[in-house]
């Protein structure tokens, strides 16, 4: 598989995707299913060929006068540009030679790579990077769906076996420009290079909030993403300059969510709720958004800016959660009963937002139908008849 891979990418650059444009599809099929990479040398002892599981002969120092020169085809020269050497970390000024005084990558033969597990990693390297570039969002709803495809699968199958996964910051960078769908999955990997891989990516929080609109509760992946949001907003899982986010940036994501809980499914405001309600007990700062009594009713005064971009301009600090209020009233009881949560102490525990994010109409209606009624409706007196005649008029 490693030979087939680096192969891969010397074929892609050459290769007319308007004559064959199935190419890159074939490729990530072939890599997406590699549900399993090797973490260390012992791992790889599985072979498709037997031969090639025995261990290559090291090098033995002797006087090279007596030894005979070998040609092996498969040692590069010196002068040869290597794509391996791309691949290498440069040594530094305390280690010029590899530890062990084993081969560089771009020095090994194909038998001394099967048995690397750097090479193998380098491999794995180049086949990505030789096929993202080909996945252009610009080019037609196929590679769109492609990249979807890659974006499912970038962030806990792909990051961490790749020998400098910085490499994939433009593309992914791309895809999250893109928005929609795609960039909302390509947040998960950007999150990961900014966490695991010190990206310094000063947009970010502007463009997780750009996300923030009405559509988002409608998407297929909104649970997904307000998982990612749960954990963009903890305040010690992205390195900032200060050790907690600005409070006012916060409330800027909390007042953006209430204003679309208005117009939101019962389904999407049914996590709205728990949402916020663990994000005030995260950030105690922003409780004076639900106890501004003076300006809870005049809402035409509100001073949250809805169309500034910049969620660190918003004012939204100024602002109450007066949405919130208005769902104490809301047709189904799930949501008013949610609701009535912000008028009670914070004494009780965050909420699991797994036991809310999975809900749609359907899981709703289902349980309310199996709703279990304690008490008896109160008795009423049946009318004998469903109109008396003082109630039918006609025309005359």
């Amino acid at each position: 598989m490693m030979i087939f891979d680096g192969s891969s990418y010397e074929m892609l650059p050459n290769y007319s995707f308007q004559v064959s444009p199935h190419v890159p599809g074939n490729l990530l099929s072939i890599l997406e299913r590699l549900t399993t990479f090797p973490t260390k040398a012992s791992e790889l002892n599985a072979w498709w060929v037997e031969e090639l599981g025995t261990r290559p002969p090291t090098k033995k120092h002797s006087d090279p006068e007596d030894e005979p020169v070998e040609h092996d085809a498969d040692v590069p020269s010196e002068t040869e540009d290597d794509w391996r050497k791309f691949f290498e970390d440069q040594p530094t000024d305390t280690e010029q030679t590899p530890v062990g005084g084993g081969p560089r990558l771009h020095t090994m033969t194909i038998h001394q790579s099967l048995h690397s597990l750097a090479s193998h990693k380098a491999i794995f390297t180049r086949a990505w990077l030789g096929l993202l570039p080909q996945l252009s969002l610009d080019t037609g709803e196929s590679n769109r769906a492609l990249s979807l495809r890659v974006l499912n699968v970038l962030h806990r199958g792909v990051l961490p076996h790749l020998t400098r996964p910085i490499l994939v910051m433009d593309w992914v960078s791309s895809a999250v420009d893109h928005g929609g769908t795609v960039g909302l999955l390509a947040l998960n990997a950007l999150f990961v290079l900014m966490k695991e891989y010190n990206l310094d990516y000063p947009s970010f929080y502007t463009r997780l909030y750009g996300f923030l609109d009405r559509n988002v509760l409608h998407l297929k992946h909104r649970a997904r993403f307000f998982r990612l949001t749960e954990l963009f907003l903890s305040s010690t899982l992205i390195p900032m300059p200060s050790s907690h986010l600005p409070a006012i940036l916060v409330a800027s994501f909390v007042k953006r969510l209430a204003r679309l809980s208005l117009n939101a499914p019962p389904a999407a405001v049914v996590m709205i709720m728990p949402f916020t309600y663990n994000i005030l007990r995260t950030h105690p700062s922003l409780m004076c958004m639900i106890h501004r009594d003076d300006d809870l009713l005049d809402v035409h005064c509100d001073a949250f800016l809805v169309n500034e971009p910049n969620p660190n301009l918003t004012k939204a600090l100024d602002s109450s959660l007066w949405e919130l209020y208005t769902h104490k009233i809301h047709f189904h009881a799930a949501v008013s009963t949610l609701a009535r949560i912000f008028e009670e102490a914070f004494t009780r525990p965050q909420y699991n937002m797994e036991d809310f994010l999975d809900h749609t109409y359907g899981t709703m209606f289902e349980t309310e139908t199996k709703h279990k009624i304690r008490k008896d409706p109160v008795v009423v007196e049946e009318p004998s008849h469903e109109f008396t005649h003082d109630q039918f008029w006609m025309y005359s």
